[in-house]
């Protein structure tokens, strides 16, 4: 009999104090409506051939197997919930206001939930990439990759101690009905967009230098981390009223855009669209997907 994910697992998290360290007896937090989970742990491992002793036999399969470290880290896609909506997203921007020059760590638990609940953590998990899913039409997604320092191993002793588990809000997720507004400044102030935006994306992709020391107690044997850079991109999939907008594009010109998502209002700055594609079809409406380059500020409101 296997494992049933959906019946049997949980998913939760906390900020971290000191890099790599769960907090004793921590007060766990809910992420959102977690769709999936997905490990990305690997041993690192070194193989060679050798020459064997004299007497040896079976010399063409003469290999040298060692464990030489681990890379950890974990995929993860979840549906946000508006009193939890910007919790996890703060971990990829450094704020919950918007950007912060430097990248915040957090453990993750997780629990298999049986009649002998069994307990694992990753440590030192730092945001990677993260994706907003805005689409036409259904639930507001988030996709994050993260990259952890250590884990421990399932243990039917929890990790919270006299702490507490998340406890799931029980709210609607988030969907396309919470967009509730849309503008672009094209240089005179906000104004309503009046072409169709099908879908938005807002993605977030982080440069962190990850520090490894041979010495380090960690399983991934990093000790610390830094950030050092950070791109952040829009997309914007319209079905267009006028090529009102192809002017802007066509010289550069520097756009804002803002979005209102249930209660949080996004604003991106410095948002530049190298083209603006369209085709004409007999049989559809004449649009496409505008993509930025890398926009210089974003703030959340």
């Amino acid at each position: 009999m296997g494992y049933n994910a959906n019946m049997n697992g949980s998913v939760e998290y906390v900020a971290e104090s000191s890099y790599a360290t769960i907090p004793t007896d921590p007060t766990m937090e809910w992420i959102g409506a977690v769709n999936k989970f997905s490990p990305k742990d690997k041993t690192k491992t070194a193989s060679e051939k050798y020459l064997k002793d004299k007497e040896a036999t079976n010399r063409a399969e003469a290999y040298i197997h060692a464990k030489t470290g681990e890379e950890l880290g974990f995929d993860l896609t979840y549906y946000p919930q508006a009193s939890k909506f910007i919790g996890l997203m703060e971990y990829a921007t450094g704020s919950a206001t918007g950007l912060a020059d430097n990248v915040n760590s957090f453990s993750v638990g997780l629990i298999l939930n049986e009649t002998v609940s069994k307990y694992s953590t990753y440590e030192g998990c730092v945001i990677d990439s993260f994706t907003l899913n805005i689409p036409d039409d259904g639930y507001v997604s988030c996709d994050v990759s993260c990259t952890a320092a250590d884990k421990s191993d399932w243990d039917t002793t929890s990790y919270i101690g006299t702490g507490t588990h998340a406890s799931d809000p029980n709210e609607t997720p988030l969907t396309s009905e919470d967009i509730t507004s849309i503008q672009i400044d094209y240089g005179a102030g906000f104004v309503d967009v009046n072409d169709a935006v099908n879908a938005i994306t807002l993605k977030i992709e982080n440069k962190i230098g990850y520090a490894r020391d041979l010495a380090s107690s960690n399983t991934g044997r990093i000790k610390g981390m830094a950030l050092t850079g950070r791109d952040i991109t829009v997309e914007l999939d319209m079905d267009y009223d006028s090529f009102s907008m192809m002017t802007h594009i066509r010289s550069l010109t520097e756009l804002k855009v803002k979005f209102v998502l249930g209660t949080k209002t996004f604003t991106v700055t410095g948002v530049k669209f190298p083209e603006m594609p369209y085709e004409f079809s007999s049989e559809d409406l004449i649009g496409d997907k505008l993509s930025s380059l890398q926009c210089t500020g974003l703030s959340i409101s």
